[in-house]
């Protein structure tokens, strides 16, 4: 009595996904710890109730960083054709995504991009040679025609893409003349 059960938890092989788990209490009284720590360490967030006599358990997401510029980077006169994020290769990063359901862009645009309007977008690729977009059409992607924080919703990823994969953000719909500039470029995912 009072011993959290913990019902599906990700990553241990349930069919939970990334979504976060379920804690339910058998009764009034202690709540062992031991089980809610191990599920904090494992990068999920407790909010608790008790008033309600409830504890909330939900997976945060994971940022994947993509481009961590220590100033400004510029892309010079950003293509209209699908380019790599500044035309590089060695941007792409590797995550494992088993267990992730959802995923995001997140880009702080520091000088705007064309009026077309530009884009950024996240694709994935299992061998580095075919790379689809992790949602399996268009997205996550971001206008980047405008200054600021720029945040994509978050976006089911398809069920290829919940695996260890290799990651990049790609552009689309430049002008070849405007030079957007970037600070930081991440997924989040969860």
């Amino acid at each position: 009595m009072g011993r959290p059960t913990i019902i599906d938890p990700p990553g241990d092989g349930g069919g939970g996904g990334g979504g976060g788990g379920t804690v339910s209490v058998a009764g009034p009284g202690a709540v062992g710890l031991g089980a809610l720590r191990q599920l904090l360490l494992r990068g999920f967030a407790l909010t608790v109730y008790p008033e309600a006599g409830r504890l909330d358990l939900q997976a945060m997401p994971q940022a994947v960083p993509i481009l961590m510029p220590a100033a400004s980077a510029a892309w010079t006169a950003m293509p209209a054709a699908l380019t790599e994020l500044l035309g590089l290769t060695i941007l792409r990063a590797r995550a494992d995504l088993t267990g992730a359901s959802e995923a995001r862009l997140v880009a702080n645009v520091g000088t705007a991009g064309a009026a077309t309007p530009a884009k950024l977008r996240v694709q994935y690729s299992t061998d580095l040679a075919a790379w689809t977009y992790l949602d399996g059409a268009a997205g996550p992607g971001v206008d980047i025609d405008s200054t600021g924080l720029r945040v994509s919703a978050w976006t089911a990823i398809e069920a290829a893409a919940a695996a260890d994969v290799y990651l990049r953000v790609v552009g689309i719909d430049g002008d070849g003349a405007a030079s957007p500039a970037f600070g930081s470029v991440y997924v989040q995912v969860r």
